[in-house]
């Protein structure tokens, strides 16, 4: 599926998750042409699955920005 995408596409997966010590993380990948070309994760403390959810998202969503080509 990466791959058949448009070559100035950028895909961007993320995820969010909380361990039996009540603590949350998230990761991100970010993809261009079928390449990854940044990935992230961290760890938010105390949280809720959905804060480490949404902070992958937002984490992902910066980095594909951050990697954006002019046209």
């Amino acid at each position: 599926m990466i791959n058949s995408l448009a070559a100035f596409h950028i895909v961007v997966f993320s995820d969010g998750s909380k361990a039996e010590q009540d603590t949350a993380g998230y990761g991100f990948a970010v993809f261009r042409k079928g390449q990854l070309i940044d990935s992230g994760n961290g760890q938010l403390g105390k949280r809720e699955v959905f804060d480490a959810e949404i902070t992958g998202a937002l984490q992902g969503l910066r980095s594909a920005i951050a990697q954006r080509q002019p046209r």
